[in-house]
């Protein structure tokens, strides 16, 4: 915006050298002849930071009303006063430097020479230097910006869409709470859960039905130290974290995590003095405490004198979100380490269609086993997903908008820059149409001038690309700093952008009536 701004006062000083040079041979002093320039850029700038304000006062309360449905922290967001502080300052730096700097040079110049390069109303070899200098900057500055923004959305697109680990459709989820009072004896798992869930298998075109402690994508953060057999060291700060989880031998066959190694949870898994007490474990737990070695068969200290053995290995469940890599992760049955539980999230696959079709007959399953059950948090695993990964989802179509803004500014500032750069040609493609020019040739001429700037500011655009985007690799999530795609569609745009804003200007420069364009010198 400040480069739009700059370039487009700049152009203007171009066409006020022949008034300041005639104030300058009247006898006006420098400070005589900055005043009225300065005068313009401030009162433009003020204008423009009023309307800004409003615009970002606007812009910002409804993103912040916007996004706080998926993040409440962001209700109320508004404009703070630094920002507000820093924009204030940009916008008079650009107004002083770009208008008052134009007037400075032109103060110094000779009059004369000013007078005879206006004369006609046309420009100098210099002026046309320097407006040229101007689109080929915008240009560069422009690519430079829509790459940088076109990696990083990709990049956003690419971590939103990684793999979760299981499969989410067509899966619903609920919440079921009991009252610990109506099973005085503790058996919430083989009296509320194990029944729950057969009359959910029961239910026609439900798949699986099972229960874990916490949702993947929704709850986490519930973990201990790990402290295997045979390995020493008592000090909790030193021993690894895993993640714990409780679920029923089905869980596996709802979200269909694969079997790495060894074997999943079963129904002899139970409570009963006998059986031993098992885990199993996914692939991050194996890959850091493990690398290299079988895990089946080792055991970890599930109290003081008692063990916990692992008797399988699946694959991993990204239940942080796509940003972070899955975690080290222990699965517990619930006949085992979960008896007394009183809250029973569920897991439904279905084998087609929409799973919320089936929410009213789930609802009966469950009450038909506790009637004063309650059921909350009732969602697709899609619609769970969404949720937790709706911070991602809020910077990507943040940083859309602000590309989408970044491309409007490029598209204005090559395109008031090149129409200006026309506009000054009048006498001359006047006095081309007076000598029997043609309207194509006019266009051709004007084209071919803009694309020849255009490419060279593309050239150097390319060039500040390529340094700018390493800085981006931190910001990049499986995309290369130098992605293809993302450069050639870029560099299309912009290219077919800045054809559209030389072909404008030359449209309208074909139309000169050649005896004005001369009579207005």
């Amino acid at each position: 915006a400040a480069t739009n701004v700059a370039s487009l006062l700049l152009a203007r000083a171009v066409q006020r050298r022949r008034e300041l040079a005639i104030r300058s041979a009247l006898g006006g002093t420098r400070g005589q002849l900055m005043r009225p320039v300065l005068s313009e850029s401030l009162v433009m700038t003020a204008i423009g930071l009023v309307a800004g304000l409003a615009l970002a006062w606007v812009g910002v309360r409804t993103i912040g009303s916007v996004a706080a449905v998926r993040l409440p922290q962001l209700a109320g967001l508004s404009v703070d006063y630094r920002v507000i502080a820093f924009a204030v300052a940009v916008a008079v730096v650009v107004a002083v430097c770009c208008g008052g700097l134009p007037a400075w040079r032109s103060s110094a110049v000779d009059p004369q020479d000013s007078l005879r390069d206006g004369r006609g109303g046309g420009t100098s070899r210099a002026h046309h230097r320097v407006l040229r200098s101007l689109v080929v900057a915008e240009v560069s500055l422009s690519l430079v910006l829509l790459v940088g923004a076109g990696l990083v959305i990709k990049g956003f697109e690419a971590l939103i869409a990684r793999d979760p680990g299981f499969d989410p459709n067509p899966i619903l989820t609920l919440q079921t709470t009991i009252s610990p009072q109506r099973y005085p004896d503790g058996k919430t798992v083989e009296r509320f859960l194990e029944p729950t869930l057969e009359k959910i298998r029961a239910i026609p075109g439900v798949d699986a039905a099972a229960s874990i402690s916490l949702i993947p994508y929704d709850n986490w953060g519930w973990n201990f130290n790990i402290r295997y057999e045979g390995r020493h060291g008592d000090d909790p700060s030193r021993l690894p974290i895993a993640e714990n989880r409780v679920a029923t031998p089905e869980f596996f066959q709802v979200t269909k995590q694969k079997l790495v190694a060894g074997r999943l949870l079963g129904p002899q898994d139970d409570g009963r003095r006998e059986s031993p007490t098992v885990v199993v474990v996914n692939e991050a737990l194996v890959r850091r405490d493990f690398p290299g070695k079988d895990p089946i068969g080792r055991r970890f200290y599930y109290g003081d004198t008692t063990f916990a053995t692992i008797v399988g290995v699946v694959t991993d469940i990204r239940n942080f979100g796509p940003v972070e890599e899955p975690h080290p992760e222990v699965y517990n049955p619930y006949r085992q380490t979960g008896q007394g539980s009183s809250n029973f999230p569920i897991l439904v696959r279905v084998r087609r269609g929409n799973p919320a079709d089936l929410v009213g007959q789930v609802r009966a399953a469950v009450r038909s086993v506790d009637q004063q059950a309650a059921i909350t948090d009732v969602k697709t695993m899609p619609e769970v997903m969404a949720l937790s990964t709706g911070r991602a989802r809020f910077y990507l179509t943040l940083l859309s908008v602000f590309a989408a803004v970044a491309l409007v500014l490029a598209v204005s500032g090559i395109y008031g820059v090149l129409s200006y750069a026309v506009a000054q040609r009048t006498r001359e493609f006047g006095i081309r149409s007076a000598l029997g020019s043609t309207a194509g040739t006019t266009l051709r001429l004007v084209t071919s001038e803009g694309l020849r700037l255009i490419g060279l500011g593309v050239a150097i655009g390319l060039t500040g690309s390529f340094a700018v985007t390493r800085l981006l690799s931190a910001m990049l999530y499986g995309v290369s700093p130098l992605d293809r795609g993302t450069w050639a569609i870029t560099t299309v745009v912009l290219v077919a952008i800045g054809l559209l804003a030389a072909l404008i200007p030359a449209f309208r420069a074909t139309r000169a009536d050649p005896l004005l364009a001369i009579r207005s010198d």
